[in-house]
């Protein structure tokens, strides 16, 4: 518990530092196959990107940071040099199970305090270095992720295949297949690739959704390898300046303000404002009503209020067209509304509790006081 929880700080400080470092450390991650006993050799490159001079310190960290020759070190770096670490991976005759083990090596900005000499961490940068053991026989992994795009534009589909098996893959073919909201596939990307062993690869793909409207959408990547069959999954939307009525009131009842309430969605990956819910019922007389002026961020989905004062209208069905005017756009739906009578029983109900309460809270109250004036 407390081995995970130095990790997940480190990972967390490595993560913050990274992006502020004075130091620049390549490769940022280095993946080795496991052999039995073998001796690899790696190499890290540290540079000062400062015009002044770095003093920084040298170490590695993780779960596997004893199976190398390395040792924590520091050293004055002058402005702009660059100097390479190198050390061996002392590989163990076995694991206990294939997959991912990492370390880190860390190159630290420090500055010692003259007055305590105790060290102060500044910025950090890291090499991940992963010894992957292998999966018996061909076994791979992928990930599938895209991006919501406007309609007309062209969707990135970004594939990445890991070869996480003990043998190359020659022959990995498949397809990107596209999907709408309703399961429909309206398209598709064939796929054909090469893993050599331990690679990872990632490739970009762009599908044009020619005559496909805005809306959600799906992507399921098929990859077939030495018998073998892995999936990976994403989903996107295509966007469009729309504002989409999801659901909405039917219901109303007379003689009260009621809170015709709706649902709505944005179907364009920027802001819209101004937007504008808008109630019309076909009553004698006609009667419109309204919200209050709001936006609407990228793909947001929003509740909305519309205050309906029914309290001159007689109980029935009536024609009703709901709208939601937008950047000079209306989006409208038709239905049909019922106006109910409104049930006074509960008001009564609860009226008459309250006013028995207070008669009885009187008496007793009145009692009382009639009870001390006796004694005394």
């Amino acid at each position: 518990m407390m081995k995970g929880l130095k990790s997940l700080v480190f990972l967390i400080l490595f993560f913050v530092f990274q992006n502020v470092s004075a130091l620049e450390v390549t490769p940022s991650i280095d993946i080795v196959i496991f052999e039995s006993n073998a001796i690899k050799s790696a190499s890290v490159h540290v540079r000062n990107m400062e015009d002044k001079e770095v003093l920084a310190e040298m170490s590695l960290y993780g779960e596997m940071e004893n199976i190398t020759n390395f040792e924590a070190q520091t050293y004055l770096f002058a402005p702009k040099e660059t100097k390479v670490f190198n050390f061996n991976i002392l590989m163990p005759e076995s694991f206990e199970k294939p997959g991912d083990y990492r370390f880190y090596f860390l190159a630290r900005e420090i500055a010692i305090d003259e007055l305590t000499e105790f060290i102060n961490v500044l910025t950090a940068s890291a090499t991940i270095y992963v010894i992957r053991v292998p999966y018996e026989g061909p076994y791979m992994a992928a990930r599938l992720r895209s991006t919501s795009v406007s309609v007309g534009e062209l969707v990135p589909f970004d594939l990445k295949m890991e070869n996480f098996g003990s043998v190359p893959l020659k022959n990995i073919n498949g397809k990107i297949e596209i999907f709408n909201s309703f399961n429909k596939s309206v398209g598709e990307i064939p796929v054909n690739e090469i893993l050599e062993l331990g690679e990872i690869k990632e490739i970009i793909f762009k599908w044009n959704p020619e005559e496909n409207g805005f809306g959600d959408y799906w992507a399921r990547a098929t990859l077939n390898f030495e018998g073998r069959t892995v999936e990976a999954e994403t989903e996107f939307k295509l966007g469009d300046i729309h504002v989409s009525i999801l659901d909405y009131d039917k219901n109303i009842e007379n003689g009260i303000i009621n809170k015709f309430k709706l649902k709505i969605k944005s179907d364009w990956g920027n802001e819209i404002e101004g937007v504008i819910a808008v109630l019309e019922v076909y009553h004698n007389p006609f009667k419109s009503f309204k919200s209050e002026t709001f936006k609407l961020d990228l793909w947001e989905e929003k509740n909305v209020v519309i205050y309906v004062d029914a309290e001159n209208m007689n109980p029935g069905k009536y024609p009703a067209k709901l709208s939601l005017i937008y950047e000079g756009i209306h989006t409208e739906e038709e239905f049909e509304l019922n106006v109910s009578t409104f049930d006074w029983t509960i008001i009564w109900i609860g009226g008459s509790i309250f006013v028995v309460v207070f008669i009885i809270g009187y008496f007793v109250i009145h009692k009382m006081g009639a009870r001390k004036k006796n004694k005394k």
